[in-house]
């Protein structure tokens, strides 16, 4: 089973429930981590969207994760509020590690750490 088919498998499986997700930004060369923000949210749906075409510069991911429902999100400012238009975005690289476990999911790019956490 490839890395996708078991993030889809684990997030099927956690429709309806409650996840943290906590997204770890990494500065230059993944040194070290110069943001974070913390969302709270009631899994409802999943979707995966795909470009056309590469971003040249590579700004822009070419895989999408998109999860939508209900949720707050923190942000490192110690801000709070809803969880804009109910939905958030995780971008997919081709280069990705991904570690699976019953509760957690741990998405790793070379821009950001994402931690997946059910039954929170």
């Amino acid at each position: 089973m490839n890395a996708m088919q078991q993030l889809t498998e684990w997030l099927e499986a956690h429709k309806g429930q409650k996840l943290m997700i906590s997204k770890l930004e990494y500065g230059a060369g993944m040194t070290s981590i110069t943001d974070s923000d913390q969302v709270s949210m009631t899994l409802e749906a999943v979707t995966f969207s795909d470009r056309e075409s590469r971003d040249p510069d590579g700004y822009v991911a070419n895989h999408e994760l998109v999860l939508r429902g209900e949720g707050t999100i923190q942000g490192s400012e110690h801000a709070s509020g809803p969880l804009p238009a109910h939905h958030f975005d995780i971008p997919l690289e081709d280069k990705m590690s991904l570690s699976v476990d019953e509760n957690q999911v741990i998405v790793e790019t070379h821009q950001a750490k994402y931690i997946l956490e059910a039954n929170v």
